[in-house]
């Protein structure tokens, strides 16, 4: 017999794996309760999982040198769009801690450290005894949003305290779908959902969602049917742009998984070409190629996935911010 979790069970699992980052809890001394608040992170592995929990950036311990553990960032999911190029190291102690910023400027606002190397500048900032962050400013020495994300997410993760970061920041407790909150944070990237009749808003544009369909096929004029291997999800959907937009690439999430556009997407309508001006209408549909199971939930569970913030060239980008359109409507 299965057993559905009750919302109370799944609650209480979000939860817990948010103590990954940090919980508070009690402890008794006497008679007497006495209220423990999250710690600072004791070792490179506490800080990585705490990271990880708040960026989705998986950092990996490379061989100890002479100043401590440096910890990698991959190659994928690096996140680059938001945080930048980076560095971070555990010191073994305070003495190894300045032998990492030794060359670096006083720290000046906010801690922030300046050292340059030819025409590169590079912000230092430390947390505790132990961690050292550096981040790579480019040919002008001034930080940036990017700089601003980073700090707030090594900050928090080093703390132990997700609630240091902006909400929709802030890890999700679940699946946004299910969540009737406030935009949150999946794996690094924030989350906003349009639900509903209800229109997404981004800086870049309004959208909606006007119908969805699944077919086997799809059947252009005076050409062989295209016929999926799975199931084509169909989204008709309206954009009023806000910005000259040069691009937009729509995916399609159902569940835990995410779809791109299917190459069959170019027989369906579209009411014109990129760019898109300011203030003009456009309206599309987009296939998505996606197994027979997976088709079967999209009304229930699915979203069209739209690029939500506007990137450093002016277009939205979907590494720095997502929007979802539900589309149980």
């Amino acid at each position: 017999m299965r057993v559905k979790p009750s919302a109370g069970a799944t609650a209480t699992c979000a939860a817990l794996a948010l103590c990954a980052v940090g919980c508070g809890g009690e402890k008794k001394e006497g008679d007497r309760k006495v209220e423990t608040g999250p710690k600072p992170a004791a070792s490179p592995e506490q800080f990585t999982e705490r990271f990880a929990q708040l960026t989705g950036v998986r950092l990996s311990r490379s061989l100890d040198d002479l100043v401590g553990t440096r910890l990698e960032v991959p190659a994928e999911p690096n996140r680059f769009a938001r945080l930048g190029t980076y560095s971070l190291v555990w010191t073994r102690d305070r003495a190894d801690r300045r032998e990492v910023l030794r060359g670096a400027r006083r720290p000046g606002a906010r801690g922030i450290r300046w050292t340059r190397s030819g025409s590169t500048w590079s912000a230092g900032k430390s947390y505790g005894r132990h961690l050292v962050l550096d981040w790579s400013a480019g040919s002008k020495r001034r930080t940036n949003p990017q700089f601003n994300r980073l700090e707030r997410a090594v900050r928090a993760a080093y703390l132990g305290r997700p609630g240091l970061l902006p909400p929709r920041e802030r890890p999700c407790r679940r699946d946004p779908l299910r969540d009737r909150g406030e935009a949150c944070s999946l794996r690094g990237v924030p989350v906003t959902v349009a639900r509903g009749n209800s229109a997404l808003e981004t800086p870049a544009f309004e959208a909606t969602v006007r119908k969805t369909e699944v077919r086997p096929a799809l059947k252009p004029k005076l050409l062989p049917p295209e016929t999926a291997s799975g199931r084509f999800v169909i989204v008709d959907y309206r954009l009023r742009t806000k910005t000259l937009i040069r691009s937009l690439t729509p995916q399609l999430r159902i569940g835990k998984r995410t779809f791109e556009e299917a190459p069959a997407s170019v027989f369906l309508a579209r009411s014109r070409l990129f760019p898109l001006p300011p203030a003009a209408a456009y309206n599309a549909r987009v296939a998505f190629d996606v197994p027979r199971a997976q088709a079967a939930q999209v009304r229930r569970r699915g979203a069209l996935v739209l690029p939500a913030e506007i990137d450093e060239l002016g277009d939205p980008s979907a590494e720095l911010a997502q929007g979802w359109i539900a589309l149980d409507r």
